[in-house]
Order: C-alpha cells, then structure tokens, then sequence
C-alpha cells in the first residue's frame, strides 16, 4: 500500500500531565527517533495507553514512557510527539539516561531529544497492518521534525546493547528486520512528496565533526584496513559522501580530509 501523510490518524490518550510518566518538560529540539517495541506480546496501544493512565506514579526503578504505541488497528500517542496539530514535543523516559551510546552518536540525551515508537506485536495484532502503521509513523515523524531517515531512525538495542532487545525481537516475530523498516521509512519518506533538508546531515563541502573515536579506514567497510582513528571533537572536511557497509541502519560512508592532509573513508553515523 502506498503510504501518504494522511493514511493513519493519531489518537491522544495522553498520560497525566506533570505524573512520572509524563513530567510535561517540553523537548528543545527533536534530534533522532528511537525505534522500540513494547516485549509484551498480544497487548495492544491501546492496553498501554491505559497502563499508563492508570499507574502515572510508579516506584522511581519502574518509570518508563514512551510517545507513541502502533498497533494494527491505531497510533496512540501518550506523550507529545510534534504530530498531533498545535502539539510541542515533550520529554518522555524511554532509554536510560546512563547509557552513553546516544550522546555518542547524536550529541544528546534521547529522551530530552528524541522520539520512542513503541511496536506492538503478537497475540492477535494482524503483524502487516501494524508493521504498516509502525512505517508510517516514523516516516510521519522524519517529516514533522525535519530528519532524514537515513540516519535519524536507531534501534533501542543499539543504544543500551546489554539489556535490550528491542525493536529487532519485534520485527523479528513479524518477519521483518531493522534494515527493511529503514528501507521502507525512507519509500515512505520520499512517496509523501514533501522536500526538507536535515542540516545536520553531512554532506560534501562541509565541515564535520568526530561524534566519538572514529576509526578511518581504506574503504567503505569496518573490514577495510585502518588507516587512523579521529577523536571526538576532531574537524574534518567531507569530500565525498558514497553507500558503503550499513552499520546500525547508517549505509553512508564519508571521504574525509584531516587537518594533517590524511584521508580515507569513515562511517557517517560517526559524525556531525
């Protein structure tokens, strides 16, 4: 089915406002999206929403929240997202705030700056009509706050590896990978017709800086040789930017040169 802006509708069932599942601090700006699933077969986003409602103050080691729950019947948001008309994006407790990968690869904390989309799956949830939904609203997102889905679109279990699973036991359990939901949020993307460009996307001719300690190696792969590694902070400038060996849903590779003249090819997940 093709995707347009106006294929699924969000429905609000907020959390309470100024609850620990919803403190109501308004996020600055929206910088990536965090891909989950719920790890809760069968319930629905509906069941979740209500969760949320009914227990707004749990104890301090069980607070979690989330923004949007897909299923295959809704998308039901619970805490701001940008997408529903006249709504400012708020801070919701979906990763962490002690694990480091996400201010590693985007510069910030994601639940003071990014989005969690909770997949909904087994049971009785029709898995094509959820993973359909699930596509739409993150591509739905990628517009609302201007990121380009090629690189603004990471897994939970990429940023916290040691304890979670999620989104890819999810997509897993519907016969879907992580690689094939950013395939199909870029289509998504493109199909809405609507042209934006992420400024902080690199690109040739730019400046860019090293996010983290950012191997440099002699080609497109993390199997290619090393030829020197860039430290966080370090300013480089992009040549080229080409498809290489996808690392963590990011596909692109950049051709850089370093202050000393030195060049080869890093993973553009790496910089900024």
């Amino acid at each position: 089915m093709q995707l347009t802006p106006s294929t699924y509708a969000v429905t609000p069932l907020l959390a309470p406002l100024g609850s620990k599942r919803r403190p109501g601090r308004k996020s600055n700006k929206i910088l990536f999206l965090v891909a989950h699933d719920t790890g809760n077969p069968g319930a629905s986003a509906t069941a979740h929403a209500k969760w949320y409602r009914n227990d707004p103050n749990p104890p301090p080691d069980r607070i979690s929240s989330a923004h949007l729950f897909v299923d295959d019947r809704e998308v039901i948001e619970t805490v701001p997202s940008g997408l529903v008309e006249g709504s400012v994006a708020e801070v919701a407790f979906h990763v962490f705030y002690i694990v480091p990968t996400d201010n590693q690869m985007f510069g910030a904390d994601a639940n003071d700056a990014a989005i969690g989309v909770e997949l909904c799956y087994g049971g009785t949830i029709m898995p094509e009509e959820a993973y359909s939904r699930y596509v739409w609203t993150l591509a739905t997102l990628c517009v609302a706050h201007k990121l380009d889905p090629k690189w603004k679109i990471v897994g939970h279990d990429v940023l916290d590896p040691k304890r979670k699973r999620d989104p890819t036991q999810g997509l897993n359990a519907i016969g879907k990978s992580f690689d094939r939901l950013i395939d199909d949020v870029v289509t998504a993307v493109a199909g809405f017709a609507v042209n934006f460009v992420d400024n902080d996307v690199p690109s040739p001719q730019k400046k860019s800086l090293a996010k983290v300690h950012l191997n440099v190696r002699s080609d497109r792969s993390s199997s290619a040789r090393k030829l020197f590694e860039l430290l966080p902070s370090e300013e480089v400038a992009i040549v080229d930017v080409q498809l290489g060996e996808r690392v963590y849903g990011i596909d692109k590779w950049c051709n850089i040169i370093r202050a000393d003249g030195r060049t080869g090819w890093c993973w553009a997940g790496g910089l900024a």
